[in-house]
């Protein structure tokens, strides 16, 4: 059989619901521009059409001469057809959409002498597959051709069936040509060659399976994320999948289906980068009691290298005939640390790390010369990349033929802030329950300590850095929002002598001889919001509305760990709580959810490794500021990562982490993915995105105050606002 070029026309116009039920009045709709320069390839006629299923010139002036009045113009409207982002003009008439015959030209690299071009008319003369979705309210191309599209050779199997060989076999060193066809491999060698230096600018979409250890058939998934306009996927497996545990033997079944994986990138037209996030000697194994199993010695077994390496050269050799366009190897992840389980974990250095990067590369190398290998560094959390920690993986990078590095990175201030900060606990899956935190965040800084600079302390105090002001005290300040019958309770852990006073405009309200004690301390809410209560609370009511408290130490010093602020119930605000799963699982809480809570309260707390900022100003709304900022996220914060990045590695590939961690506000989750976006787009860095799962609004899942609409998907829903956030800073490249 002849092989044919894969042909994928897309168009996806993203319109209000109405347009479709005959509104008259223009929609409002998103015009921005597509963020890249798209100038030169739109005026560049397709080379992938067939000539023979170009539509007849006559027939299409029949057309012509029927097209209605027109009911409605839409503006600039985000078109895109082979991968090429446009913004057009779209007219309607009786629910038809037609473009001019010079955009359409334009698009589809044909001349017509019509002067407007009825795009399902178009799509019967040229054979090809037109379909509207009617919520979505997007127009979507795409060939009969017999590679195009997703399952063209749907393969009979029990995916849940097993079957264990050694990986010398050849069925385990080969593909399965009843998906990886012979005309698929010789349409997917068709496409310009993609190498480290030199490959499209991928953005796309994250799925993942880390720590189950399956692996379900969703390749429709391919054929979506192609719909939506995206050019990459990355695929997120743990090895145990596929391979037995010191990779001796290899699951046959599994493996064809992750040739399906790779048959539906060649024919969505996608690149695909495979991702184990296990290996021998890096393993983690989830439990439901909140507890977790795992083994990280991988970086400095030898022993454990052979295998993980070897298992990289079964997958080398298997597709050695998928060209890097299509499919790309990321060998580990999260490589320092103990993927986030409190687990302890043996010492290694980033030496370490880059020594077995430079090895799974080699090995790879040598079963396939021309595998694309992109390596993942250091994680990123701050505003300050932690350069240093790259340089051994950005040498193997240097060092080798066709490997590169992404990052990843997340935002922790804004999207962590629910995080436990408790010892030896999976922090990724154990988050307090704590109001939604806005963006853009700034976290105040309140020190944890209250001293008499008199009473000669510092030696008590031992390495503790003191910072005295001008004044040379270490008061804190109170004054804002506090109204007569405010109630301001302190935790306090470690005293040291002295006495505390309280001071209501100069007026003491409360003063207490203290001794030299500890006392007992609730677990912190998390690394961001360290407030925790203690045995030992003291209590004021204010008598009268009050301009200044102040809080001192007579004599002596202590340590606070939390303040409660209670106004009266009229000054009561309401806003976004999250209950977590794992605060239900303590019993702290009855059920998982978000709600809208109304309380008057407002909670302080210090950073205990800080000694910075001693006064509070509360606020209309119950919010706080104070003199001195501990963490911040915002479009500076992100910018600078970004920058840093582009400065060391060009161009390359940055994964970003969800911003529903926990949960979010819906409007505060938009103005961070925008933040992030603009910084990845002025960079021109590539983005791989988490956010599947939130575009479909999975159960696990919670945006306050997102809308989902009607849809038919997976979830039977879709949060469009996000899904065009992100198609908006698309890349309009293609394998």
């Amino acid at each position: 059989m002849k092989s044919k070029r894969i042909v994928c026309l897309m168009m996806s116009v993203v319109l209000m619901l109405s347009v479709l039920a005959g509104c008259q009045t223009e929609p409002d709709i998103s015009t921005d521009p597509p963020v890249e320069d798209d100038s030169e390839q739109d005026t560049t006629p397709s080379q992938t059409q067939p000539k023979e299923t170009q539509p007849n010139e006559t027939q299409s002036n029949e057309k012509a001469e029927e097209i209605p009045e027109f009911d409605a113009t839409l503006e600039s409207i985000r078109v895109v057809v082979d991968g090429i982002v446009h913004n057009f003009d779209v007219q309607v008439a009786d629910g038809t959409w037609y473009i001019s015959a010079e955009d359409a030209q334009t698009a589809f690299g044909k001349a017509f002498t019509e002067d407007y071009v009825a795009l399902d008319a178009y799509a019967q003369d040229a054979d090809i597959r037109y379909e509207q979705d009617e919520v979505l309210t997007a127009a979507y191309f795409s060939t009969y051709q017999e590679y195009g599209g997703q399952d063209k050779h749907p393969v009979d199997m029990d995916w849940e069936a097993h079957e264990w060989i050694d990986v010398t076999e050849d069925s385990v060193l080969t593909v399965n040509s009843d998906i990886l066809t012979a005309d698929l491999l010789v349409t997917a060698k068709e496409v310009p060659e993609v190498t480290a230096d030199d490959h499209p600018r991928w953005t796309g979409l994250v799925f993942g399976y880390e720590y189950s250890g399956s692996l379900k058939d969703e390749v429709s998934r391919f054929q979506q994320t192609a719909d939506w306009g995206f050019n990459s996927i990355q695929l997120k497996v743990d090895y145990e999948v596929f391979f037995n545990p010191d990779a001796t033997q290899a699951d046959v079944i599994m493996l064809s289906l992750l040739d399906r994986y790779v048959a539906a990138a060649i024919q969505n037209n996608l690149h695909l980068n495979l991702l184990f996030t296990t290996l021998p000697g890096r393993t983690v194994i989830l439990h439901s009691d909140y507890t977790s199993e795992g083994d990280f010695d991988l970086f400095i077994n030898p022993e454990k290298q052979e295998s993980a390496a070897q298992l990289w050269r079964v997958l080398a050799e298997r597709y050695r005939d998928i060209p890097s366009a299509y499919l790309s190897f990321t060998p580990f992840w999260g490589a320092f640390g103990n993927l986030s389980t409190g687990l302890p974990v043996p010492e290694y250095t980033f030496a370490d790390i880059g020594a077995f990067a430079a090895k799974v590369c080699d090995v790879i190398h040598e079963a396939d010369e021309n595998r694309l290998i992109i390596l993942e560094t250091d994680s990123i959390y701050a505003d300050v990349p932690p350069v240093e920690n790259w340089t051994d993986i950005l040498n193997v990078v240097d060092e080798h033929r066709n490997v590169t590095c992404y990052f990843n990175f997340v935002s922790s201030d804004f999207v962590y802030a629910n995080m436990t900060a408790t010892e030896g606990q999976h922090i990724d899956n154990n988050n307090h329950s704590f109001s939604l935190v806005d963006y853009p965040t700034v976290w105040p800084s309140l020190s944890p300590v209250v001293i008499d600079k008199t009473a000669g302390m510092e030696e008590a105090l031992g390495a503790w850095p003191i910072e005295w002001d001008a004044e040379g005290e270490k008061n804190l300040t109170l004054e804002g929002l506090l109204p007569a019958g405010t109630t301001l309770d302190i935790y306090l852990y470690s005293t040291l002598g002295g006495s505390i006073v309280i001071e209501a405009d100069d007026k003491v309200i409360y003063e207490e001889a203290l001794g030299d004690d500890g006392y007992e301390r609730s677990e912190l809410i998390s690394g961001y919001i360290q407030f925790s209560t203690t045995d030992k609370k003291i209590s004021v009511t204010l008598e009268q509305d009050t301009d200044l408290i102040e809080i001192s130490s007579v004599g002596g010093a202590f340590f606070w760990s939390g303040m409660e602020l209670t106004l009266p119930e009229e000054y009561a605000a309401e806003d976004w709580y999250f209950t977590s799963d794992y605060d239900v699982f303590l019993g702290l809480a009855d059920e998982v959810g978000l709600e809208r809570r109304t309380t008057s309260t407002v909670l302080l707390w210090p950073y205990e490794e800080f000694d910075r900022g001693r006064h509070v100003v509360i606020h209309e709304d119950l919010s706080y500021t104070t003199d001195a900022v501990h963490r911040q996220a915002n479009a500076d914060t992100i910018t600078a990562v970004m920058k840093a990045i582009a400065e060391v590695v060009p161009g390359t590939i940055v994964r970003y982490e969800d911003a529903t961690f926990a949960a979010v506000k819906a409007d505060s989750m938009l103005r961070y993915y925008e933040d992030v976006m603009s910084a990845f787009a002025e960079n021109h860095l590539s983005w791989w995105s988490h956010e599947w799962y939130g575009v479909l609004g999975y159960p696990w899942i919670y945006i306050a105050g997102a809308e989902y609409i009607p849809y038919d998907g997976e979830t039977g829903q879709i949060y469009i606002e996000l899904l065009q956030l992100l198609q908006k800073y698309q890349s309009t490249d293609r394998p």
